[in-house]
This record gives structure tokens, sequence and C-alpha cells, in this order.
């Protein structure tokens, strides 16, 4: 988005928030789709996946 770390780390999360949609929209991407119950559950698993202890 050309922000130096500086910056960002100068902006709101909402300011932050805005300047992505507005990148996104520049873009020609739209929002995320929303995600259905199996898909949800799917990256629940992933993520409880990923975050397990690694076995010993």
């Amino acid at each position: 988005m050309g922000f130096t770390p500086r910056e960002v780390q100068e902006m709101t999360l909402d300011e932050f928030a805005a300047c992505v949609a507005g990148w996104n929209r520049a873009q020609g991407t739209g929002p995320a789709p929303d995600l259905n119950s199996d898909d949800y559950g799917a990256l629940c698993a992933l993520t409880d996946m990923f975050n397990e202890a690694p076995d010993e």
C-alpha cells in the first residue's frame, strides 16, 4: 500500500482498516464472501491443527 512502518504505527486500527478497504476497492476486489458452516468448521479445524503443541 506504500506506507512506511512508522506511518502504520501512527495510525489507529480504524484508519488502517479504512486504508485496506480503500486499497482493496481500488484493486477491484470486493469484500470477502460469507462463510457457510462447513467452510467455517474447516477453517477452525485447520487453525486447531496449527495451534497444537508439537509432540515430544
